[in-house]
């Protein structure tokens, strides 16, 4: 009779990296965008040659969790990164309308996060989004759109629910907020009054979730959006 069972053989150097590596993407110690240690500061750390962990290295970029950039730059892609948000972020460069539908999404996802981020934001978490608050109230005062410290803000929210699966999923919705916040910023901030409703709906959001307030959180994100769709629909109808 054949043998059932055959020896097992010892798993490749390569294929341990490659296994800690995803270990640390969904443990969230790697998030999207994070730059890797170089070459040869990984293959100290991790006690390895240089070619087990560039074959790991190849072996994650093929699965789509790393990209290698020239000069064996390392970055965390998100785990859902694709071409579709790129093309759509494209296509709504011009389209109001299509800035409206990602607002339907973003109420029901973003309502969401803000609720998880009063249970589990760390304090350097809240910290940072204090710093973003204070960052786009400078933005407005020299006539920026605040759109980087807008979308940071926002991004920060979705860290700190502490759910890699979201975070990851918005951080490759990322194209797509970036150019609705530029189409709604343009229309809202044309309006007298609007620059100072921004800044009080971010900050009231702000202090919910420091004040771990789960309803107010919900309720201040949901009023953010809904001003902006509302701004946004009335400009369209004009």
């Amino acid at each position: 009779m054949n043998q059932m069972l055959k020896p097992i053989k010892q798993s490749k150097l390569s294929d341990e990296i490659v296994a800690q590596i995803q270990d640390s993407i969904k443990n969230r110690e790697l998030q999207p965008n994070d730059v890797l240690p170089s070459e040869r500061e990984m293959a100290k750390m991790l006690g390895v040659s240089r070619p087990p962990l560039r074959e790991a290295l190849n072996k994650l970029e093929a699965m789509g969790f790393i990209k290698i950039q020239r000069g064996r730059r390392v970055i965390v892609r998100s785990i859902g990164d694709a071409m579709l948000p790129g093309m759509l972020a494209k296509a709504m460069a011009d389209d109001t309308d299509l800035s409206m539908q990602l607002l339907e999404v973003r109420k029901v996802l973003e309502s969401w996060a803000a609720s998880q981020a009063c249970r589990f934001a760390t304090e350097d978490e809240l910290r940072e989004l204090q710093d973003t608050c204070k960052e786009m109230y400078e933005d407005f005062r020299k006539t920026d759109l605040g759109l980087g410290s807008d979308a940071k803000f926002h991004m920060s929210i979705y860290k700190a629910t502490h759910n890699v699966v979201f975070t990851h999923l918005m951080s490759t919705l990322f194209d797509l907020l970036w150019q609705s916040q530029k189409v709604a910023r343009n229309i809202i901030l044309s309006k007298e009054g609007n620059l100072e409703a921004l800044v009080s709906q971010h900050l009231a959001i702000l202090d919910a979730i420091k004040a771990r307030d789960e309803d107010s959180a919900r309720t201040g994100m949901l009023s953010h959006l809904r001003f902006v769709e509302k701004e946004l629909r009335d400009a369209s109808q004009k």
